[in-house]
């Protein structure tokens, strides 16, 4: 009897953190899309307010408030936490070992929020208007968070046929199964000659999703003042306005 109620909590078990999985998953992307919106805009709203050159003209550096910019994006995400929290519950309830597989969703959407976050105010600082901004900026981040697959059909064919090389590739860049990946392994939903690939697919996605954000922040750093058309320091202290490119 106990080793039936056992085989059974634990069929339960897989089949909800398989759902919590799915919710977590769908929640999550939602949320890389909310803070992509929002970051989007950090900087052309403000140009629209005429707020920016208040903000360019006081002595904060680039990095202050490029870093500003960015960690602002984070506060959006707070309702989207609250219901993984309840998502999440039951599944650790059914199954303790599940949060493992919730820490790794937690560092690899981490990940995700940075770099969204930072190409918005990237494309935020680029942009002349907030239509254009959150046009660009979501694009961007559909394409390379997903969308491309498909235009990538030779690479399913590749994986369909059974190529581990084609999954890597084309798996490790996709948001989506970033996401769902420690979830889908803890769940046991897939068979197990695949695992050891999308794991590898996830590590990969994970380091490659980490030094684009590194990259990118220190480029927008540095570049700053050049898009922003702001005063830069020239020899002796002297200030001496950037020139404008004439119409």
């Amino acid at each position: 009897m106990d080793k039936a109620l056992g085989a059974y909590r634990r069929e339960s078990g897989n089949y909800y953190c398989g759902y919590a999985t799915c919710m977590a998953t769908l929640l999550c992307c939602g949320g890389l899309l909310l803070v992509t919106a929002r970051a989007a805009g950090s900087i052309t709203s403000e140009k629209e307010r005429d707020c920016w050159d208040s903000l360019i003209s006081t002595p904060l550096d680039a990095r202050d408030i490029v870093w500003g910019k960015f960690l602002g994006n984070f506060w959006a995400l707070r309702g989207v936490l609250f219901t993984l929290a309840v998502i999440w519950l039951p599944a650790l309830t059914l199954r303790p070992e599940f949060l493992v597989a919730i820490g790794f969703t937690l560092l690899i959407f981490a990940i995700l929020v940075a770099f969204v976050a930072i190409l918005g105010v990237h494309v935020s600082l680029r942009s002349k208007n907030s239509l254009r901004s959150l046009g660009t900026a979501l694009a961007i981040g559909l394409f390379v968070g997903g969308g491309y697959l498909a235009f990538c059909c030779p690479l399913a064919e590749i994986g369909a046929h059974g190529s581990e090389q084609g999954l890597l590739v084309g798996l490790a860049p996709c948001m989506p199964f970033l996401v769902a990946v420690p979830g889908l392994f803890n769940a046991e939903v897939w068979s197990r000659d695949r695992s050891g690939t999308f794991i590898v697919a996830y590590v990969l996605g994970l380091i490659g999703y980490f030094f684009a954000t590194v990259i990118l922040y220190v480029w927008t750093v540095e570049r700053f003042d050049e898009l922003s058309e702001r005063s830069v320091r020239r020899d002796y202290g002297e200030m001496k306005p950037r020139e404008r490119p004439s119409l």
